[in-house]
Order: structure tokens, then sequence, then C-alpha cells
């Protein structure tokens, strides 16, 4: 992770985590938990400070995900099911991606999916998740 010039965290490709994080300017140790909670420590601080959660999706064998390309990693037998925790899941679409009321997104495709999203939303649309054992798709509404 980094932070962005706007103080955001951002991934190591520049993509800003979601829901947004941010890091105080006078931040002087930031650190990210097991359990995906972020803290700072700013100036003339001498506890951390929580700004934020991060999602975490876990894997039995997590040595086992194939590394893909752009910090993406993907699901083996060796490495099990995905599991999700709970969370909330927010999609935004970049510059000129324009999806359609009715079409339908493949978010997760595995070999084998356990948990549910508490949350899930998407910009500009409603949306309908349909969870199976290997995946999780969401069609758009009005």
């Amino acid at each position: 992770f980094a932070v962005n010039g706007e103080g955001q965290l951002v991934t190591e490709d520049g993509y800003a985590v979601e829901p947004a994080i941010t890091i105080p300017q006078d931040a002087i140790d930031v650190s990210i938990s097991k359990s995906g909670q972020v803290q700072v420590t700013t100036q003339g601080q001498t506890a951390p400070q929580v700004v934020g959660q991060l999602e975490l999706a876990t894997f039995f064998n997590e040595a086992g995900l194939e590394a893909i390309g752009d910090n993406l990693l993907l699901e083996t037998a060796a490495s099990g099911a995905a599991t999700i925790g709970g969370g909330t899941l927010r999609i935004k679409f970049q510059d000129g991606v324009k999806p359609a009321v009715g079409d339908t997104l493949t978010v997760i495709s595995a070999a084998s999916l356990k948990g549910k999203f508490e949350t899930i939303t998407v910009d500009g649309f409603t949306v309908t998740p349909t969870y199976t054992d290997t995946g999780l798709q969401l069609r758009l509404g009005s």
C-alpha cells in the first residue's frame, strides 16, 4: 500500500481502497493488523488511532495462491476456498466503463466460495447478488 497526494490509502498500482481511508498528513507510522485494521501514530501521540478497516478474504493455505500479475492472486486447489467474512463490497466504475441496467457482473469466480458480504453497493445502480458455491454475480437494476 501507499498514500497518494490527497492522503488516501491506495494500492501499489494507485487504486484507492474502498471504503476510502485517509492517512493524516502528520502521521509518523502506519500499521495494518492481520484483521485489516489500519492505525496511525501522529506527531505528539504515543498511542495509535484507528483510521479505517480493510475487508479481507482468507484462505486455508495462502501459499497456494497463484500470482497472476498486477498484485493479483488466483485461488487454486492448493489454496483452498475463499472465505468472505462479512464486510462491504463497493464497486465504482472507472471513467469510460458504462454498464447498463440488466447487466450481470461476475465479481468472484473461485474453485470454492464461503461466506457473504454484509453490504454490496454499485455506484449508480441497485444490485441483486447471486451467491453460488463457486462465485458471486451481481445483476444491476435501476
